[in-house]
């Protein structure tokens, strides 16, 4: 017969928000648990926080958009080869610096290019075929303002200026729930947008993640935008689908291979791209420096998918509050 478990007394878990429910194994507000529930819990909770440690370390924008009273500068310089013969260099600038207001808030963001589509880009969308493409003398400044932080969601809404005096706004929502079985974690990202040049749009993402182990974790991401530009140019939607696999080797390493496919769904839904890569990640000699070096492959359609190889080498500096590494 199996052996009894005997009753322990029971205590209560202190949540992180008394008003929102379960998430990641943390158990409602005010509920009483039994040891082995207690321990069930604490389980839960590392599995969902070892995904969230690879979005940290790569330096995701959602992960830094969770902390909106973190002031950060981070100076990234990029090379990139190819077999094609085609070649580009860039240096990047990426600030954002805590406005002491409203508790906390608001934020100051700034960079030194003036590519949107890498506002909100998560860490499988590094597209390295196009390091280098971004125009010189660029920039976008804006004033982001975190309208509700909680556990499952958030709101941020953002205002700025753009290359040659053109505005923007954006209004961003997120929500994060654990899938039945505490193994699977979802997010859904809606942002809509007004920027001048490209009109009104919209931008779904839906991300289903879970960790393997320990030290991995499995991301799939479905994501969908359009706007006025595309629909003026009759492209549709522009559609992306992508599979990450995260390996984190320690405390200062970690691995990202990814494999993914975008492409228009007019004026007839094809992949005008596939692409993979292996991003290699290493925090070294001091904890503010990073390197990377990312081979990929990529398949473009108006090349009739012939193969191209490359790949891109990475230099980060930080300023600034981060977090250490553990």
């Amino acid at each position: 017969m199996p052996a009894e478990v005997a009753p322990v007394e029971l205590q209560a878990v202190e949540a992180p928000d008394a008003g929102s429910a379960s998430l990641c194994g943390q158990p409602p507000p005010d509920e009483y648990v039994l040891l082995y529930d207690r321990t069930h819990q604490a389980m839960s909770r590392g599995v969902c926080w070892s995904v969230d440690w690879f979005d940290q370390f790569f330096a995701s924008p959602d992960a830094l958009l969770d902390e909106p009273a973190t002031t950060l500068v981070r100076l990234i310089g990029a090379h990139r080869w190819q077999d094609d013969g085609d070649i580009g260099d860039e240096v990047r600038v990426r600030a954002s610096v805590n406005l002491p207001n409203l508790s906390n808030r608001l934020s100051l963001t700034f960079r030194n290019d003036d590519d949107p589509d890498d506002d909100f880009a998560t860490t499988a969308d590094t597209r390295p075929e196009q390091v280098g493409d971004n125009e010189d003398n660029t920039f976008r400044a804006a004033l982001n303002w975190a309208a509700r932080q909680r556990e499952r969601d958030s709101i941020d809404l953002e205002v700025g200026i753009r290359s040659e005096f053109k505005t923007f706004t954006r209004a961003r929502y997120r929500l994060r729930l654990p899938l039945p079985g505490d193994k699977w974690d979802f997010r859904f990202t809606e942002t809509v947008y007004w920027i001048d040049g490209t009109g009104l749009g919209t931008e779904s993402r839906f991300e289903f993640g879970r960790p393997l182990t320990t030290r991995t974790a499995l991301r799939l991401t479905t994501e969908a935008e359009h706007n006025e530009d595309m629909q003026e140019r009759e492209l549709g939607w522009d559609l992306s689908q992508a599979a990450v696999l995260f390996l984190r080797l320690n405390s200062r390493t970690a691995l990202q291979y990814s494999v993914s496919a975008q492409g228009f769904s007019d004026p007839s839904t094809n992949v005008d791209v596939w692409r993979t890569s292996l991003r290699y990640r290493r925090n070294f000699f001091r904890r503010w420096l990073f390197f990377e070096i990312e081979p990929f492959v990529f398949w473009p359609r108006i090349d009739d998918y012939s193969e191209v190889n490359g790949v891109v080498l990475r230099l980060e500096t930080q300023f600034g509050v981060y977090e250490p590494l553990n």
